[in-house]
């Protein structure tokens, strides 16, 4: 039994809403057309089962771009005086 994800049908409903539009408004076309093909994207992404995790990367690939870190909380928040000598750092 195939779940479908809970944004699904308001995607689909927006991509007809999206594909009008760029019929109906010739001068802003190419902003619809550009809406219709990410939605078209998240359609054809979660329209399948969702995936069950991170698939284990192939022998001989690159590391990943992330580290998943396991929290035991949210960070603490930084002082604005510690974000001020961020800035400074790198303004120069």
């Amino acid at each position: 039994m195939t779940l479908n994800h809970p944004l699904l049908e308001g995607w689909q409903r927006r991509l007809g809403e999206a594909l009008e539009r760029a019929e109906l408004d010739p001068r802003s076309e190419w902003f619809w057309q550009v809406r219709a093909k990410v939605l078209r994207y998240l359609i054809a992404r979660y329209e399948e089962d969702p995936p069950s995790g991170f698939d284990e990367p192939a022998p001989g690939a690159p590391p990943p771009a992330f580290i998943d870190l396991p929290r035991d909380g949210p960070r603490p928040l930084k002082s604005s005086a510690w974000i001020r000598a961020v800035l400074e750092r790198i303004r120069g």
